[in-house]
């Protein structure tokens, strides 16, 4: 970073360092230390619970989507970029909150 723009960060106000969690120098510490960072032993019980949970909110998600594809392609709309159109302009989002594209994996796609 250039003199002259540091000058002006700090005369802003702004923090020249970066944001760090206020353990973060200690957990760093002690990894060096080799101390054995977080919770090993439930490390597979933990990935399933995760992914059952994820798969949760995605069937979730696609049975509240799903009304607006079949009312979409009770139209007459058979292809996915046909689909994913109809779906922005109803403005329905995506599971992340972004557009409908035609190789989006839509709810029921076979349909």
């Amino acid at each position: 970073m250039s003199t002259a723009r540091t000058v002006l960060r700090r005369a802003g106000g702004e923090r020249t360092q970066p944001h760090h969690q206020p353990n973060a120098g200690s957990a760093r510490v002690r990894k060096a230390q080799g101390v054995k960072l977080g919770n090993p032993v439930n490390l597979a019980a933990a990935g399933v619970k995760g992914a059952e949970t994820q798969r949760a909110g995605a069937d979730a998600f696609a049975a509240n989507v799903l009304p607006n594809v079949r009312q979409i392609q009770a139209t007459g709309a058979r292809t996915a970029r046909a689909v994913a159109t109809a779906l922005n302009d109803r403005g329905v989002r995506t599971a992340r909150g972004g557009d409908w594209h035609d190789s989006t994996d839509l709810p029921a796609r076979a349909g």
